[in-house]
């Protein structure tokens, strides 16, 4: 039995939605729903009270918000309010920067492994071309191709096939984000990532995937413009 007609937190009843923010923080809190203050003030009992005050800059900069921060606490003080604490989006923003780094070096040196063994792979791959075309190749020096119209002939064949490569990864890369933005958002945080897809990562990788291709094909170049006709001929 109730002792007044005013309804509890605890009691289920409707509310009208004004606004949903959401936003990080650590500790990792949901989405903050926004209702009406007389609404609310009826609710908890509580009129004209705040614990709690949030304010929106007109840009994130971390200069910007400091400054607003400041004239807010200098304010408050003058007027005798107690400031409990602070925190700024570019604070909440750094924190978990500092979280998610340790990830990001993890799927660098990932990366960066994975771009190794890529060009391994791709060396030994033609390298093997090399060999099986010894016969075309003397047919070229014998007609006079250059050493440096075999090596640009096996360098660009190596950049090609890392072309290929990089535009299979393209095609990928969406799906196989998202899916890890998804994974990786509901292991950490317990809800998903917020997806975005930067552009400007396909055109560094084209030039990383150039740069490699072309280093793993500078060996099995080498190795093609130093075979001879006599040798051609000689090989069976």
């Amino acid at each position: 039995m109730r002792l007044n007609d005013r309804p509890t937190p605890f009691d289920e009843s409707d509310w009208t939605i004004i606004g949903v923010q959401r936003t990080f923080q650590p500790p990792i809190v949901p989405s903050l729903v926004h209702v009406d203050a007389a609404e609310l003030a009826r609710v908890v009992g509580r009129h004209d009270h705040a614990d709690t005050v949030r304010l929106q800059t007109v840009d994130d900069a971390a200069a910007t918000q400091a400054a607003a921060l400041a004239a807010v606490e200098a304010r408050l003080a003058a007027a005798g309010i107690e400031v409990r604490s602070t925190r700024t989006g570019a604070e909440d923003r750094r924190i978990f920067g500092e979280r998610f780094n340790l990830l990001t070096v993890i799927l660098l040196v990932m990366a960066f492994l994975l771009g190794t063994v890529g060009g391994l792979g791709l060396m030994g791959t033609m390298s093997i071309n090399v060999l099986e075309r010894r016969r075309e190749i003397g047919v070229m020096r014998a007609i006079g191709a250059s050493n440096g119209a075999v090596m640009r002939l096996v360098v660009v064949e190596g950049v090609v096939v890392g072309l290929m490569s990089w535009a299979g990864a393209l095609v990928l890369a969406q799906p196989m984000s998202r899916l890890m933005s998804y994974a990786v958002g509901m292991a950490f945080l317990k809800r998903p990532l917020s997806y975005g897809f930067d552009w400007r990562a396909p055109l560094m990788w084209i030039v990383i995937v150039v740069v490699i291709a072309a280093l793993s094909s500078l060996l099995p170049a080498w190795s093609a413009a130093r075979i001879s006709v006599r040798e051609t001929l000689a090989y069976e």
